[in-house]
């Protein structure tokens, strides 16, 4: 590259939803590079893997777009800050770029603070070889660091500082209340100086003769000739007496006068009455005031000590946080050693270009903030971009400070701002809605307590466009079904989203549907719902795992290790699948829970809890549907990765278990999530079907208080109603203001972020009105009535508000997936086997893909197309499980379709299957199969099985399963999968052989050379499924028969 580097200017980029501000961050970028600026030279952060990595894929994309397309490249050369931006260049660019990929800094703000410590170790004061800790090994320091502190405690010491903390109130054993207040309050600790926790002036409360006599005279102080005056002064003297001043300054006499009014019940209070009561109003507010002063110093006591123990832990373990990482460079004065930190990272920063500024936290400003300072101090060849919307900033629960975006402009002379408000995503329809919702929220009537709030908001509010006018999309506000009787209504309404998204799937497939939530509760249950009406789903972003029953019962029999008195935990176990496998069948029995706890921590203790808990998902596994198997199975691999540092209590592994969330993506069209994991996300149709939550948020441990978005924390303040309030300096009270406001602040950024996700469709489901509503709900759903409706209650099942048009999918050019797709041409393909264990975790493998050895088609492996003669075996498959022993009977017809009713496609004619069926039924062979009399006889013929009538077993018993689960592990593999019908013998209560049945409904004819073909082709299957069953139930495998039954021919081979 040669010439001056070109000058670019510094930019501040306000983008609301969908307005492309990666394509601006990537214009940047190309733009320097072309420019002349060295690639080690511009540092491009953002806060996810994910960010990044599309940052990175966004510019070598276009790049090689425009190097291959003179239109692209012409149009790239539109976008960036640069002259002579042609085909060639940039091939040129791109190349420099894939030359020098190492070089090119563009990542995650953690991995830039961890770069910038690792080179300083030593003079920040840390171990050359300190690491960052993964959850397990933070969640077993947290757990040690509070076991210590309660060991230098006393008993009666850690009682008196919980019931402090908790007002008396504590329902859980201590040391589970200090891990749910490390886990909320250490990162204010951090943050705010030790000064701050005792920065609120305590009041002089009245001695004790001076408290008895303003109580005296107040009781002779004369009153007008009302009773309800007097019986209001009895009420009040009481309460003081009982020293219950919280309720004498919130009630009757007492709590006018310090509120500063001058009547009761409308009339008049007299001078002498108000100067009675002043005494002891002012005592009750310094009372309360000592209470909150207390609350909040003990706090602080706590955090230190749990703090000096967590410190020492992680020295020890040359471990570090990356919020300690954060925290240790900002403190560290980097302005001043900033050519030394460029020196050791091997490149000097020109060029910042900051995506998602709205989430930055004051910490992460420290840092960043002194190399932007240089760069506006430096002039020319260096620049500044940065880009965020503030209408998004939804993660101040984790420390963003949105704020910290608009003092930008203030801080740094020359900064350009850039609004961006024209949608690349919605359609006109979606954008029309959003501009209804969110342009006139300061008169929304569901804000009226939030005025502030929303007033600020609205002021960030510019009306949006989008360049897809013509677009067909659709909108719709309707609400859910009234719930039943003993239903709660968030039920009701997740419920009746999963049939709509049900019939919107029916009617419109081919689009990705995205079903946001609020919570991450919310997504596990809106998965069972979905599941409910046949919806397949993939569950993102991530839950505990004992979301799961089966995950449950595993947890209970931990719990049972570690506590055999648990008679909870013993029910659960006695009276689950996993009774008969532990051996405990009465929970009542105390020995016996002693014995079965005894024998569990044995076998913790000698196996690990990989091996432990995956021999109890084996007997899990036939009980289990296959979410309760996956989930199972999930928990395997979390057990293995924890016993390199197992501890000596399973409850550190359930408190983990309890704590982890796991994900349980799918490649499904149908995708659940809360609002948060949403972000940066875009979907076809996006469903809300959990918007009746409300806007003020839940209560805080702490309010913390700051003059500015950088300033340092001047005050802390355990929370307290708005009634105890009062009592607090104005100062503070304000803090609680700035504080709800803030949530509401970030409600509404939430609310925006979840109605901008979607292109085509957004479809808002909300509870109907209860029956005792008199005014708007202050909820997201009040919010979205009052805009898009009217304030009057509203109906169950009930469409509110409509916008665009209703068969819009009619009228996009993409299309569905044929029903009946043309015959293909085999592809067969040889794959090499897998060459070793997985990058991360086990490998997960299915019987089913062991179809034909390592000769695969590809067609089938890749899922390229789906036809109706998958759907005929799912159907017939589902029929065959509905018989145990043919003598029993056959299902009636009307039977079989109400099964086959969420199966059936279109297409399929429901009456000809059924006639198909019963004719595979009459065929001699597959009688012999299904029938208990067959068993009865020796083994004869090809078909013979390892489950007939032996010698030596007198009274023989056969029990069937169908659809029999399994997991067993094989090496660093774990196989799981589903066997069509299993019949076990029985001597006595040993079984003694097992029969695998595996139908397939392949089309094929006579000829036995084609069918021994298909024999060959599942036969790694069935060598699958026959060494699992022998594992699971313990057999040889010379014990375990498997045959394959081709029903067209009525054909049984012995494999």
């Amino acid at each position: 590259m040669s010439g001056a580097p070109v000058a670019f200017t510094n930019c501040l980029i306000r983008a609301s939803a969908g307005t492309g501000k990666t394509f601006q961050l990537s214009n940047r970028f190309i733009g320097l590079i072309a420019g002349g600026a060295p690639i080690d030279t511009v540092l491009a952060t953002t806060f996810t893997r994910k960010g990044a990595g599309e940052i990175v894929d966004r510019v070598l994309s276009r790049l090689a777009e425009a190097a291959l397309d003179p239109q692209k490249a012409a149009a790239l050369a539109g976008h960036v800050e640069v002259e002579s931006v042609d085909q060639r260049r940039c091939l040129e660019i791109l190349c420099e770029l894939l030359r020098h990929l190492h070089r090119m800094r563009a990542g995650t703000l953690d991995s830039f603070f961890m770069q910038i410590a690792r080179s300083f170790s030593l003079e920040l004061g840390q171990s050359p070889v300190w690491e960052i800790i993964d959850e397990i090994a933070e969640a077993r320091l947290q757990a040690e660091a509070i076991r210590q502190v309660l060991q230098e405690e006393s008993t009666s010491d850690a009682v008196r500082l919980m019931n402090l903390l908790t007002k008396g109130e504590a329902s859980r054993e201590i040391s589970q209340q200090l891990a749910q207040l490390v886990k909320g309050l250490y990162e204010i600790y951090l943050d705010a100086p030790a000064g701050a926790w005792s920065a609120i002036p305590r009041r002089r409360q009245l001695a004790q003769p001076q408290l008895e006599a303003a109580l005296q005279a107040l009781a002779d102080a004369p009153l007008p000739a009302d009773k309800r005056f007097s019986k209001a002064r009895e009420g009040d003297l009481e309460n003081a007496r009982d020293d219950q001043w919280g309720r004498f300054i919130s009630a009757g006499i007492a709590a006018k006068v310090a509120a500063g009014e001058a009547a009761y019940c409308k009339k008049t209070l007299e001078p002498a009455l108000v100067a009675a009561y002043q005494p002891l109003v002012d005592h009750a507010r310094a009372y309360l005031l000592d209470l909150i002063v207390n609350q909040t110093e003990a706090t602080y006591r706590l955090l230190e000590r749990f703090d000096k123990v967590y410190r020492k832990l992680k020295l020890r373990r040359h471990a570090m946080r990356f919020a300690d990482v954060t925290k240790m460079l900002g403190g560290a004065a980097l302005a001043e050693r900033l050519d030394e930190i460029e020196y050791r990272l091997d490149g000097r920063i020109h060029h910042l270009l900051l995506d998602e500024f709205q989430d930055t936290n004051p910490g992460q400003w420290r840092v960043l903030g002194a190399f932007a300072r240089r760069i506006f101090e430096s002039g020319i060849g260096a620049s500044f971009f940065c880009v965020g919307d503030v209408k998004q900033a939804i993660f101040g629960w984790r420390g963003g400070v949105a704020e910290i975006f608009d003092t930008l402009e203030e801080e740094f002379a020359g900064l350009a701002p850039r609004p961006l408000n024209q949608s690349y995503r919605s359609c006109l329809a979606v954008v029309e809605t959003v501009n209804r919702v969110f342009e006139n929220l300061a008169e929304n009537p569901a804000l009226q307590k939030y005025e502030e709030a929303s007033r600020r908001w609205a002021a960030r509010y510019a009306k949006h466009t989008t360049v897809h006018e013509r677009m067909p999309g659709h909108c719709r506000l309707l609400t859910a079904r009234a719930a039943s009787e003993g239903e709660k209504p968030a039920v009701a309404t997740q419920c009746f989203a999963a049939r709509q998204i049900a019939r919107l799937k029916e009617q419109m497939r081919g689009y990705t549907v995205g079903v946001l939530v609020r919570k991450n509760e919310a997504v596990a249950r809106m998965i069972c719902a979905l599941r409910d009406e046949g919806v397949d789903a993939s569950e993102e972003g991530g839950n505990p795992l004992s979301d799961s029953p089966a995950v449950q019962l595993v947890l209970s029999l931990l719990t049972l290790a570690d506590h055999p008195g648990d008679r909870t935990a013993r029910f659960h176990l006695a009276t689950s699948p996993l009774a008969g496998a532990i051996g405990l069948a009465d929970y009542e029995d105390d020995r016996l829970a002693a014995r079965v706890s005894l024998a569990t921590r044995r076998q913790l203790a000698g196996d690990g809890y990989g091996e432990s808990i995956h021999h109890w998902a084996n007997a899990l596994a036939p009980s289990c549907d296959r979410r309760d198997l996956a989930r199972l199975m999930q928990l395997v691999e979390l057990a293995y990765a924890y016993d390199a540092d197992a501890t000596g209590r399973a409850d550190d592994f359930v408190a983990f278990v309890k704590e982890k969330r796991v994900e349980s993506p799918t490649t499904a069209d149908v995708r659940v999530m809360t609002f948060h994991q949403a972000k940066g996300l875009q979907f076809d149709i996006v469903v809300l079907p959990e918007l009746d939550y409300l806007l003020r948020g839940q209560p805080p441990e702490l309010v913390v208080g700051r003059p500015g978005p950088m300033a340092d924390v001047e005050h802390v303040c355990r929370f307290v109603n708005k009634e105890e309030r009062v009592v607090l300096p104005s100062s503070v009270q304000a803090t609680f203001d700035a504080h709800q406001r803030r949530v509401v602040e970030e409600s509404l950024c939430v609310l925006y972020v979840a109605l901008t996700r979607a292109i085509h469709a957004l479809y808002m489901i909300i509870s109907p009105s209860r029956e005792n509503e008199k005014t708007l709900p202050s909820t997201a759903a009040g919010l979205l009535r009052a805009s898009l409706h009217g304030t009057d209650p509203v109906e169950p099942e009930t469409t509110l508000y409509e916008c665009g048009d209703p068969q819009w999918h009619e009228k996009t050019k993409r299309k569905p997936a044929a029903e009946s797709p043309k015959a293909e041409e085999v592809l067969d393909v040889r794959l090499a086997g897998p060459t070793g264990r997985s990058a991360r975790g086990m490998e997960y493998v299915s019987p089913s893909q062991l179809e034909g050895g390592s000769r695969v088609v590809l067609k089938n492996r890749l899922r390229l197309a789906a036809d109706k003669a998958t759907t005929r075996g799912t159907i017939i498959h589902k029929w065959l499980e509905l018989i145990q022993w043919i003598e029993d009977g056959i299902p009636g017809d009307d039977q079989l379709r109400a099964a086959a009713r969420d199966i059936l496609a279109v297409g399929i004619d429901s009456s000809e299957l059924l006639r198909q069926f019963h004719a595979m039924l009459a065929r001699p062979q597959i009688v012999a199969v299904l029938s208990r009399a067959t068993y009865g006889k020796p083994a004869s013929g090809a078909g013979g099985s390892a489950v007939h009538a032996k010698k030596g077993i007198a009274q023989p018993r056969w029990e069937v399963h169908r659809e029999w689960s399994f997991a067993v592990r094989d090496g660093d593999t774990i196989v799981t999968g589903q066997i069509d019908r299993l019949v076990l013998l029985y001597d006595g209560d040993r079984a003694v052989g097992a029969d695998i049945v595996d139908f397939k409904t392949d089309a094929l004819g006579d000829d036995p050379r084609q069918i021994e073909a298909r024999v060959e082709h599942y036969r790694p299957q069935l060598d699958a499924y026959r060494n699992a069953a022998a594992k699971v139930l313990d057999l040889p495998v010379k014990q375990v028969s498997a045959r394959l039954v081709f029903l067209e021919p009525g054909a049984v081979w012995k494999v």
